[in-house]
């Protein structure tokens, strides 16, 4: 096959798909990376990664004049087949008539568990999108629901119930601590109004009220970080790092708590799961396919989310039960592979 992969900015490339690229060539395939540019005007590092201009991270007026570049670029590179991911580039081109089919590889419908009158606009996109798609995969299982509900009959849609998977060799599995007089926590996200911080020092206050002595390690950067480190000195026991590489924080601690209002998936729940920790969230989308998962309450549930901590940290049966296999990126990789040659067929 001759593949395109596009995305709306480098980044997204080189953080999710090296290793599939470098797979596929070795099978074989062809694959073209694209994407817009970088804050530098640059490519991705992926070996002949392509800039397409009048591509950006979000919507702007400049967008529909890549419709001829994207044009060219399939025709330059003779493409069978285009996989796109993010939102701004997938709407892009499903609408570039490039004459190649196109898979949406959909990380996270923008909205959330329950849609409100601002989400209008984005679903009937989405829905008319639809129209010049030629499969999707999604991540997780209410947004499969939504395209199986609304692609036309005869095109498939893929859920990766793993999303793009990890390497396990970067996340091996580490024993649980031993101490169980104080309670670990660690909180990994984008410090921004949907990832709902706050909550998660609502959830140490409400423990603490009930005697749980607990430790909650915050990373991520984002708007709401100096609210946060401000928020976080009037409570014991959290420590907020910033950005940082959360394996050790995870090995340390005896959960990963997440508050997010909702996730296409998150990936910090798989990597929490490799290293044999439980998340616990919202039961919301996206949190509660996370393998290894605990999930209470709505969005913003606060007393709904520790009283499940709470209780199971009383009951201390603490590890996951993960199939670690089914992390693995090659299970995703090999999947979507199977999804593209049926397209092209």
């Amino acid at each position: 096959m001759r593949i395109g992969l596009l995305t709306s900015v480098p980044v997204t490339l080189d953080a999710f798909f090296p290793d599939w690229v470098e797979r596929w060539r070795s099978g074989g395939h062809v694959v073209s990376p694209a994407s817009g540019p970088g804050p530098d005007g640059a490519p991705a590092a992926i070996e002949g990664s392509r800039v397409i201009e009048g591509i950006t991270r979000n919507p702007h007026p400049t967008n529909g004049t890549a419709h001829r570049r994207l044009r060219a670029w399939a025709s330059d590179e003779q493409l069978d087949v285009i996989l796109t991911s993010t939102a701004t580039a997938s709407a892009i081109v499903r609408t570039a008539r490039t004459g190649v089919p196109v898979v949406y590889f959909c990380h996270g419908l923008h909205w959330g568990e329950h849609p409100t009158w601002r989400d209008a606009v984005p679903r009937w996109l989405e829905r008319s999108l639809l129209r010049s798609t030629a499969a999707v995969v999604s991540l997780n299982s209410q947004d499969d629901a939504w395209f199986a509900h609304r692609l036309r009959p005869g095109r498939p849609h893929l859920r990766l119930t793993a999303g793009v998977g990890l390497e396990p060799a970067d996340w091996p599995h580490v024993p649980l601590p031993t101490d169980r007089g104080t309670l670990r926590m660690t909180w990994v996200a984008e410090m921004s109004p949907r990832k709902r911080p706050l909550d998660a020092l609502a959830v140490v206050r409400d423990l603490r009220a009930t005697d749980v002595d607990v430790e909650l390690t915050m990373l991520g950067d984002g708007p709401l970080l100096a609210q946060v480190r401000n928020a976080a000195a009037g409570v014991s026991g959290v420590r907020v790092v910033g950005r940082d590489d959360p394996h050790p924080y995870l090995a340390e601690a005896h959960l990963l708590l997440h508050t997010g209002a909702w996730e296409g998936l998150p990936r910090v729940g798989l990597e929490a799961a490799a290293v044999g920790r439980a998340t616990h969230g919202y039961d919301v989308k996206g949190v509660r396919d996370t393998p290894g998962a605990v999930v209470a309450g709505r969005g913003g549930d606060v007393p709904a989310l520790s009283g499940s901590v709470r209780t199971w940290w009383a009951a201390g049966d603490l590890e996951p039960e993960v199939d670690r296999a089914a992390l693995d990126w090659r299970r995703a990789h090999r999947e979507v592979s199977d999804l593209l040659e049926v397209v092209v067929r």
